[in-house]
């Protein structure tokens, strides 16, 4: 819901809007929007994929600390 798929970003409330830069899925749907429908090369979509590899790393990192906490 919060990716932007159903309902465009901007007609959402402000609130939400803003909680929609936690969500991997709206960076990936502008990517797969603008590959598809303009072909815009790699280097203009930088700016969508290190959101989504921060998001990954804080995720898998968060991750691998409670499952270790949890096997003592």
């Amino acid at each position: 819901i919060l990716s932007g798929f159903a309902t465009p970003i901007a007609n959402m409330p402000s609130i939400v809007q803003k909680l929609t830069y936690l969500n991997p899925m709206r960076y990936f749907m502008i990517i797969l929007r603008s590959v598809f429908l303009e072909g815009t090369p790699f280097e203009l979509l930088i700016d969508q994929f290190w959101p989504m590899a921060v998001i990954g790393i804080v995720t898998l990192g968060t991750a691998t600390w409670m499952f270790r906490r949890r096997m003592y």
